[in-house]
């Protein structure tokens, strides 16, 4: 195992079979730990597969049955849980301090020791099914895996990471264990702790149950770029049984490797981020009052990205939103923002990540992601200096690349009675 000091005491990890890590010790009474593995929906053979496997984990080990996994946390006040996205899985839990080991060795046995019972698997069928049904009828939902699975069409990142109905239905116990067997390996696999950490004792316990797992023989999970075929824009609109008309727009965007990319998340918190100055917010709910909720968003895969601007309205406000939209990404485009408005936005995006970075379960996923794309990560002090050296000029060029309304995909789902 070697220990690799960083600066904002950021400490980098590697174990004996590979697998890297990131540890941020503060003093605190809990300690977040997680493990991400490079296993994600586009991996699936059949749509679902990945998805399906996170919750089949739970359902027993070849030291577990499902209600010990989960009562071994739970009973002494802690939560695990976990997430399956396109790119990764990741397993994660939070507990006080002293039950850290104990959260060590149940994370290292869910992700090397887990059987599928058959009985456990035709039990969560369902489960899942009723989530896909969720989905299917929250239209603010369900927009967005319609975008991306036109958007990404006929490649690995087009499916919905649920899958559909039958593909579920589909699914065996030997489709599970194929995946768990060729994905859940040590090279595909990476961990991040923060919170209480002891150093001395605790790098130990590391090595005692994450050293263990094996490094199989299956290659490390490489993107799928030869997979990306070219992207066309549509138009698509459909009709749902909804009081509101849901709207989307959205184009291909930058991957997570791009330079452009922290440009677009800037860019993308000018139009629909989270704060109340946002333009989306100003204008169509604040000064319009046509929606309750805009917003835009940036999703960043290893191969590919997408940009989309949603809100919601009353059909007879579709067509004045819709021409607000164009009216603000055409001004964005064309560099009207000020030079003092552009600073300020800068200064805003900064205090926006360092507020997500108080949140220690939520940095915790943050820097597995991060280890697991890029194998390292970056500090604050690297990610100000980078937003602050932004340009004017380089938000002008990503805007019209990515943003400019000519070049905009579209989805409208109308309500059912127009």
């Amino acid at each position: 195992m070697s220990l690799e000091k960083m600066e904002e005491h950021f400490e980098k990890i590697e174990l004996s079979n590979g697998i890297k890590g990131i540890v941020y010790p503060i003093n605190a009474p809990v300690v977040h730990v997680g493990i991400a593995i490079k296993a994600g929906s586009k991996f699936d053979v059949i749509p679902g597969t990945a998805h399906l496997l996170e919750h089949m984990i739970f359902k027993g080990t070849e030291n577990r049955r499902a209600f010990q996994i989960n009562n071994f946390l739970d009973s002494v006040g802690g939560e695990l849980n976990a997430y399956t996205h396109k790119d990764e899985m990741v397993v994660y839990a939070s507990v006080r301090k002293e039950f850290f080991e104990r959260a060590l060795e149940l994370l290292a046995d869910l992700v090397q020791n887990a059987v599928f019972p058959e009985k456990e698997l035709q039990r969560e069928k369902p489960v899942v099914i009723d989530e896909i049904h969720s989905y299917l009828e929250t239209p603010a939902e369900q927009i967005f895996d319609d975008f991306e699975e036109l958007l990404f069409a006929e490649t690995p990142l087009g499916h919905p990471v649920l899958g559909s109905l039958s593909s579920v239905q589909s699914i065996t116990t030997d489709d599970l264990r194929q995946f768990y067997k060729q994905y859940f390996v040590a090279q595909n696999m990476v961990f991040s702790v923060v919170g209480a950490f002891n150093k001395k004792r605790d790098l130990k316990l590391i090595d005692q149950y994450f050293s263990s797992i094996k490094s199989g023989n299956t290659k490390k999970a490489e993107k799928k770029q030869s997979e990306i075929v070219e992207f066309n824009r549509f138009e698509a609109r459909f009709s749902r049984a909804s009081y509101q008309t849901h709207v989307i727009f959205g184009a291909p965007s930058y991957d997570y490797y791009s330079p452009k990319r922290r440009i677009l998340l800037l860019l993308n918190n000018i139009i629909g981020g989270p704060s109340l100055n946002s333009l989306l917010n100003k204008i169509l709910r604040e000064q319009k009052g046509w929606t309750y909720n805009a917003e835009s968003s940036v999703s960043s895969y290893e191969e590919a990205g997408s940009f989309a601007i949603y809100f919601s309205c009353e059909e007879e406000n579709l067509k004045k939103a819709r021409n607000s939209v164009k009216k603000t990404l055409r001004d964005l485009c064309e560099g009207r923002l000020s030079d003092r408005q552009f600073t300020n936005y800068k200064r805003q995006f900064i205090g926006h990540l360092a507020l997500s970075n108080d949140n220690h379960a939520g940095m915790m996923l943050t820097l597995c992601k991060s280890m697991l794309i890029f194998g390292k990560v970056d500090t604050i002090a690297q990610i100000e200096q980078e937003i602050m050296e932004i340009s004017k000029q380089q938000l002008i060029d990503v805007a019209n690349e990515v943003i400019h309304p000519d070049n905009l995909s579209s989805i409208i789902y109308y309500t059912k009675n127009k």
